[in-house]
């Protein structure tokens, strides 16, 4: 159960993202920024919620940050500045569990960082998934289910986003 420090950070968010007027529902903007920021504990660099990284086309200031990805290798590869710091296989699972020093984008605002997130899952790699932005639920499965991009490498990640997004409109909405 979220504490009330955390269900104000959520309720910032979820304030933000109908006032940003994004084309994606705010219970599913404020889930999964509650979700990536630990509800507000772990926001990386000035104002990222969601986690982004800094990928081949950001010339605006990053932040190093140690995180944690799953993948089905122990041979994974990452670019530049990334690197790994260790890796192991999850006990009697397909999984290699990754410690990576990553490069993430370091926004000046959440408005700026709202907007980074919606035009994220623009993208073409998320055609599958924009049509449900409106359904905080089918959006979240559909940017999970491996079709296209996915959003995060954690197997629980669904699971999890689901049960923050039924506790955000309950709380929130």
């Amino acid at each position: 159960m979220a504490s009330k420090v955390q269900l104000a950070f959520a309720r910032q968010v979820y304030a933000a993202a109908v006032e940003a007027k994004t084309e994606i529902d705010p219970a599913f903007v404020t889930a999964q920024a509650m979700l990536e920021t630990g509800w507000g504990s772990r926001v990386i660099g000035k104002a990222n919620l969601f986690g982004i990284t800094k990928g081949s086309q950001w010339d605006g200031d990053i932040v190093m940050v140690k995180t944690h990805e799953y993948f089905k290798t122990p041979n994974q590869k990452f670019k530049e500045p990334d690197r790994i710091v260790s890796v192991c296989k999850v006990a009697g699972k397909n999984l290699w569990y990754y410690t990576v020093m990553r490069a993430f984008k370091d926004f000046d605002s959440v408005g700026d960082c709202l907007k980074e997130h919606e035009r994220l899952f623009q993208k073409s790699g998320y055609k599958d998934a924009w049509p449900c932005r409106k359904d905080p639920f089918k959006f979240a499965q559909k940017i999970c289910d491996g079709v296209g991009c996915k959003y995060a490498t954690d197997p629980t990640y669904l699971t999890t986003i689901t049960s923050i997004i039924k506790t955000i409109q309950r709380k929130c909405v």
